[in-house]
C-alpha cells in the first residue's frame, strides 16, 4: 500500500529546499505521495519555495518565465485571495490570504489526468490572474 496523501498540521522547520524536494519528487512521480497539505506555512518558507520553482511573488503580484497559469478567487477587495498556481499536472494552492506577510495554508497536488485541472480551473468565483515575465 502507498500512501498518496500527506497531511501535516504546522511545519515550522521545514526549508524552501525541503519543499522543493518533495515538489519534484510528487511531480517526476518518483514517491507514492501526490498530495501534500500543511495546515500552516510560514511566510519565510512559502516565498523562498516559490522561488526555487521560478515563480517570483512581490508586492502582491507573481511573476515567472514559466509556463504556469495562476488563479484566484474574486472578493471585494482583492482578486490574489487563495492563489491557486497550476503548474503542469501539479496544483499549489495557497489558502488563506495569501501575502509576502502571512502565512498560509499549502497545497501541492498531482493530477493524474486534465479532467480535475479543468475542474479547479473552472471553480466557481475563480478567475485568472495575470502573470509578469521576470
Amino acid at each position: 500500500m502507498v500512501c498518496k496523501m500527506l497531511y501535516v498540521s504546522e511545519c515550522k522547520n521545514v526549508t524552501p529546499e525541503a519543499l522543493h524536494r518533495v515538489y519534484k519528487n510528487i511531480m517526476e512521480k518518483s514517491s507514492g505521495h501526490r498530495w501534500l497539505s500543511i495546515e500552516t506555512l510560514h511566510k519565510d518558507q512559502c516565498i523562498p519555495f516559490l522561488k526555487l520553482i521560478g515563480i517570483t511573488y512581490i508586492n502582491g503580484r507573481f511573476s515567472s518565465n514559466r509556463d504556469i497559469e495562476v488563479y484566484g478567487f474574486e472578493d471585494d477587495e482583492d482578486v490574489q485571495v487563495k492563489p491557486i498556481i497550476i503548474d503542469g499536472s501539479i496544483e499549489i494552492s495557497l489558502i488563506h490570504t495569501f501575502s509576502e506577510y502571512d502565512d498560509c495554508d499549502f497545497m501541492l497536488r498531482l493530477h493524474e489526468t486534465q479532467e480535475p485541472l479543468e475542474k479547479v480551473k473552472n471553480m466557481k468565483g475563480i478567475v485568472r490572474i495575470d502573470i509578469s515575465p521576470e
